[in-house]
């Protein structure tokens, strides 16, 4: 279930919010960290 979840999330960032430079990398760790602790 879990990984589904985020694969959804993954297509859902990859569509608008995240961008392909280093603040991109970045927005996802802090995101990660606060939504989902299992991905790290």
């Amino acid at each position: 279930n879990f990984v589904q979840m985020g694969k959804k999330k993954m297509k859902m960032k990859q569509s608008g919010k995240i961008k392909p430079s280093g603040d991109g990398s970045e927005k996802k760790r802090s995101h990660h960290s606060k939504e989902a602790p299992e991905f790290l």
